[in-house]
């Protein structure tokens, strides 16, 4: 299942941003945009609205180089809407 896929893509995404690794990180930043293309496709007005804000925070974070905040949003915001989709989609 394709949110299977999404959600192990993030996890590694946000291990590697605990771990320091963010070379590795960066790395999959493509994988991490189609991800949330397709998240965008699923959500009404409002969940657009609320997926730019917390787009616009992990973009931030980055930008200061905060990694630990940028994993915290992806796991706590970003997964959860990956997961409910799941939910509906199963």
């Amino acid at each position: 299942m394709l949110t299977q896929e999404y959600s192990k893509n993030l996890k590694e995404i946000v291990s590697y941003l605990r771990k320091g690794k963010i070379a590795l990180a960066t790395q999959l930043i493509p994988k991490f945009t189609e991800i949330l293309k397709s998240l965008l496709t699923y959500q009404d007005k409002e969940g657009m609205k609320y997926l730019a804000g917390v787009t616009r925070g992990i973009l931030d974070s980055f930008q200061r180089k905060d990694y630990v905040l940028m994993a915290d949003l992806i796991e706590y915001e970003v997964m959860p809407i990956i997961e409910k989709l799941g939910e509906g989609i199963s």
